[in-house]
């Protein structure tokens, strides 16, 4: 019997901070081909870790200028630093705006 496909993402404390990827070789072996999949489809790639856990990869290739990277919610979760912009776009709503281009 194989092992479990293990894999944990933590977000960053505040800007600065690290973020850690923590995983098995099953588990890191689905990122790394939610990665090289997402770069060279050139499009969001979703990757069955373990039932039901999915990990998302989604390539996000507008100018840095652009209004999707401006409005992009910033990934920390300490408190203090939590983006709290009404208009901010966390990834879900990023996921769900591509699927439905």
């Amino acid at each position: 019997m194989s092992d479990p496909k293990l894999l944990h993402v933590y977000w960053l404390d505040a800007k600065g901070g690290e973020c850690f990827i923590v995983g098995n070789r099953a588990g890191l072996l689905v990122l790394r081909h939610a990665l090289q999949a997402a770069i060279e489809k050139g499009k969001t790639v979703g990757e069955q870790v373990t039932d039901p856990y999915k990990v998302t990869v989604i390539m996000e290739g507008s100018p840095l200028n652009s209004e999707s990277w401006q409005r992009m919610a910033l990934p920390y979760v300490a408190e203090g630093a939590v983006d709290v912009r009404e208009n901010a776009l966390w990834p879900s709503e990023l996921w769900m705006m591509k699927e439905r281009a």
